[in-house]
């Protein structure tokens, strides 16, 4: 499969190396390069071609695409440039990946990621490094989960969540479309849209949207 990561920095760097770990232990992916519209972008990155910036991708169509970008917002505004069908989705060796688990396009499950039984992940969704998805989850599209998070049973996120490092959502929680959980956090209820919470318990840090 021909693909070319949008995003030449640490995210998509990081997915440089994910790529490879997939390869090593099974070829999988023939990593064209990479894109970014940054004016500063570099040439080249571990010896990987920068291609140009995003049109680059308008000309190749039948190319696949890894978004390697942190920001949900971007990913939802690439993904409807260029279509879900487009993203190629990376689940890392080292990930764990259980019995009756869906997902939609793009999903990226990076090293020692968790996403338990029974959960359903949408477009876009990123489970960082040692994070979890417990069983019987279901989020929406374009989801971050930092390294270290923990969400647990039957949690519900709409689209655009962000859980910060280390925060731990309880069993059971409605989390809000293009909601922030702020690293370390402690959910024990639920989280309205478009706010952000942190602390111990997890507290509004700003108004509703």
């Amino acid at each position: 499969m021909d693909v070319v990561i949008i995003g030449a920095g640490g995210h998509g760097r990081e997915l440089h190396t994910y790529v490879e770990d997939v390869n090593a232990d099974r070829q999988t992916f023939n990593l064209l390069g990479f894109v970014d519209d940054s004016p500063a972008r570099p040439e080249q990155v571990y010896g990987t071609p920068v291609l140009g910036g995003s049109e680059w991708l308008e000309q190749h169509p039948d190319v696949m695409i890894f978004l390697g970008i942190g920001s949900g917002r971007a990913r939802k505004m690439f993904t409807e440039r260029f279509g879900a069908a487009r993203l190629a989705s990376l689940i890392h060796p080292t990930a764990q990946v259980k019995r009756n688990v869906t997902y939609g396009p793009g999903l990226q499950a990076t090293p020692l990621s968790f996403i338990s039984n029974d959960a359903a992940l949408g477009v876009s969704v990123v489970v960082n490094v040692r994070a979890t998805v417990g069983h019987d989850n279901r989020l929406g599209d374009f989801i971050t989960v930092a390294p270290h998070a923990a969400l647990v049973g039957s949690i519900t996120c709409g689209d655009g969540v962000e859980v910060g490092v280390g925060a731990h959502v309880r069993q059971g929680i409605n989390l809000g479309a293009w909601c922030v959980v702020g690293g370390g956090a402690m959910v024990i209820k639920d989280v309205q849209p478009g706010i952000t919470v942190g602390g111990i318990p997890a507290k509004p840090l700003t108004p509703s949207a």
